[in-house]
């Protein structure tokens, strides 16, 4: 059993827990009034899909523009109809035609082919040459890990375990079975539910992977074992075989039920290998539909719903430090907690749940945004205009007047700005608390962000 909380939607791999009612339309513009539809549905896109590789045509390669939450849901009729969803399939010359697009704006633009790795880009319809032939579009053949969970002796295990697949570049990337139009919601890690011990993660890009396998129960989750780096080639096949790990390690966590004993919601466990992503641990009341509990849903080894309990065990994790989230998913409280082989640990987080006043405000869905630093060191106030600028017009960073002239030293390589923030808090101890509908103040514990 598996569990996401993406977009606003909770699930467990193989069986739907809750959903929201509605999603947020994504990083965007917003789409035309239904009354303007009929006046900005002019454009047409044009263009071909090619082999990076070969140059040759590809053909039967899924080709749409949309990024929505619900792209497929309730709302996908009036999508259509304001021109902010199109599809078409390319032929044997690699063409496609996409009609009835809405000028005066740009699309995102999604291209799949199961022997390719997707696509996704940005494509402008502007409203005085609707008519667009786009670039071509070169697709990177596909790379894939065929993963075999075996016994000691390197026999088969039997029944059902889960493969996690983790970039380690953290590129984000979508499970092919995905809807193509969510792209809002890539990942750098795929959760598979294996049968017999065995999966074929596919199209996916070269570069270096981690995988873990682990085995769920109701009352219970084990880790099995896995691979700290597998690399993939670009178009070839990777065989990678799991035998079982013993670090003889145990960790009890106490799930805790509410006090009033009504439980309008089942408890959610999260453990991550990022303790940085304990920035977002608030204290604040958080919809579905919030970023921040995507981000730790997303970062996370473990991740499911599970009932009440004094002692619910998870064994066999690696010696390391850890993230640890339990609560009622509107409000998930964590703990930073170190795990030594050979040792049990006890996990203890209190319930909570803030009241109505106390309702997180700032959308954070723009931090999905990759950056590379072009400076090692950075004054704190400096390091807070970077990430506006980056995450402009939808969040707004400040640096608390205790910590405006620190120094942060930042890799110069490519990540997105939930690991630059992370990171950057993890080191300096500094929290970020939120100030007003659209922007986050870092400051020090103890300090009021004014201060």
């Amino acid at each position: 059993m598996g569990m996401g909380l993406i977009g606003g939607v909770l699930f467990v791999i193989g069986e739907v827990v809750l959903t929201c009612a509605t999603c947020r339309d994504g990083p965007g513009e917003e789409p035309a009034p239904a009354a303007e539809a009929s006046a900005v549905r002019g454009g047409r896109i044009a263009g071909t899909v090619v082999s990076s590789v070969t140059g040759e045509p590809i053909g039967g390669a899924y080709v749409g523009i949309g990024d929505f939450g619900d792209a497929g849901g309730s709302n996908l009729e009036r999508f259509r109809n304001e021109g902010l969803y199109a599809k078409a399939e390319t032929d044997g010359k690699g063409r496609f035609v996409l009609e009835g697009v809405a000028v005066g704006r740009s699309h995102p633009l999604v291209v799949t082919h199961p022997e390719f790795v997707r696509y996704d880009g940005l494509l402008e319809v502007p409203k005085d040459r609707p008519k667009v032939q786009a670039p071509p579009i070169r697709l990177k053949p596909a790379s894939q890990v065929a993963v075999r969970v075996v016994k000691a002796d390197g026999t088969a295990v039997g029944g059902r375990c889960v493969i996690r697949l983790e970039a380690l570049d953290g590129h984000l990337f979508l499970p092919p079975t995905t809807n193509p139009h969510l792209s809002a919601f890539a990942s750098s890690t795929w959760m598979a539910r294996a049968r017999e011990g065995h999966f074929v993660f596919g199209t996916l890009e070269a570069g270096a992977y981690r995988i873990d396998v682990l085995r769920f129960a109701p009352d219970r989750v084990e880790y099995y074992g896995g691979l700290d780096a597998v690399q993939l080639a670009s178009g070839k096949t990777a065989e990678a075989q799991v035998k079982p790990s013993h670090f003889g390690t145990a960790v009890t966590v106490r799930v805790p039920a509410s006090p009033s004993g009504e439980q309008h919601m089942r408890p959610f466990l999260a453990i991550s290998r990022n303790p940085g992503v304990l920035l977002w641990d608030d204290g604040k009341f958080h919809s579905l539909e919030d970023d921040r509990l995507g981000r730790i849903q997303k970062t996370s080894l473990v991740a499911l719903p599970v009932s009440a309990m004094a002692a619910f065990p998870v064994q066999n994790l690696p010696p390391g430090t850890y993230a640890f989230w339990v609560g009622p998913p509107v409000c998930l409280r964590g703990a930073k907690v170190e795990i030594v082989q050979g040792k049990t640990t006890r996990v203890e987080i209190p319930w909570s749940m803030p009241g109505p006043e106390q309702i997180a405000r700032v959308k954070l869905f723009a931090l999905d945004k990759r950056v590379k630093p072009d400076q090692h060191t950075y004054t704190a106030e400096a390091l807070c205009a970077f990430l506006t600028a980056a995450a402009e017009p939808w969040v707004k960073f400040r640096a608390g007047p205790g910590i405006r002239q620190e120094l942060v030293r930042l890799e110069k390589t490519e990540m997105t700005l939930w690991d630059v923030l992370e990171r950057t808090c993890l080191e300096k101890g500094w929290i970020a608390q939120e100030e007003g509908q659209d922007t986050l103040v870092l400051h020090k514990p103890g300090k009021q962000a004014g201060e």
